[in-house]
C-alpha cells in the first residue's frame, strides 16, 4: 500500500464525507425535534387569573385571545352594560372584567353569550337563570363572580349575542371591571 492510502483514511473519501454530513444533519434534526417536543418553540399564551366561581348554571368558555394581563395592582370603578338597545361595548382603556350583574325581566329561555371580538367568553343559561350566581336586590337579578377574569384591551369589543335565546329582550348585563 502507498502512504497516500494509509494516512487519508475513511473520512477523506467521498463515502466517508457523505456519511459524516448525513450524521451531522441527523444530529441537528434530533436536537430540533427534541426541543420542539419539549415546547421550546411554543408561543406563550397569556392566561387570565383565576377567581372563585359561584355560577352554577353559567359556563365560561376560554376561546378569546386576552391581550391584557389582569395580575398585579388594579384600580377599580370601571363598568358598562350590554343590552338589546346597546349590544356592544368598545373598551376605551385596558380593563379586567371580574363580575357580571344579570337583569332578566321577560322570562327568556335558551342561551345568551358574552363575546370578546366575536369569540365567546361567557355563556348565560336563561333556562336555569334562578340558579345562576347570587340573587340580587330584586327578583330577576343575579350577580355572578366570574370563574376567571376577562382581560379586555383598549379598542376591543365586548358584545352580547341573543341568537340562542327566545324572548331575551329584557336581559341586560352590567359588568364590573378594574383597570391599570
Amino acid at each position: 500500500m502507498t502512504d497516500e492510502h494509509q494516512h487519508g483514511g475513511f473520512w477523506t473519501t467521498l463515502p466517508g464525507i457523505l456519511t459524516g454530513i448525513a450524521a451531522i444533519i441527523t444530529a441537528i434534526g434530533a436536537v430540533i425535534g427534541g426541543l420542539a417536543a419539549a415546547g421550546a418553540f411554543d408561543r406563550p399564551t397569556p392566561s387570565p387569573t383565576a377567581a372563585t366561581s359561584t355560577a352554577a348554571a353559567a359556563t365560561a368558555t376560554p376561546t378569546a385571545a386576552f391581550l391584557v394581563s389582569c395580575t398585579g395592582d388594579l384600580e377599580t370603578g370601571i363598568g358598562g352594560h350590554l343590552s338589546v338597545s346597546q349590544p356592544t361595548y368598545v373598551a376605551t382603556q385596558d380593563m379586567c372584567v371580574t363580575a357580571l350583574n344579570l337583569y332578566e325581566t321577560t322570562g327568556g329561555t335558551g342561551m345568551a353569550t358574552i363575546e370578546l371580538d366575536g369569540a365567546t367568553v361567557y355563556s348565560i343559561d336563561l333556562d336555569n337563570f334562578d340558579s345562576i350566581g347570587e340573587e340580587g336586590a330584586g327578583s330577576g337579578e343575579r350577580y355572578v363572580r366570574l370563574g376567571r377574569v376577562i382581560g379586555v384591551a383598549s379598542g376591543q369589543m365586548l358584545s352580547i349575542d341573543y341568537s340562542g335565546c327566545v324572548n331575551c329582550g329584557g336581559l341586560t348585563v352590567y359588568f364590573d371591571a378594574s383597570a391599570r
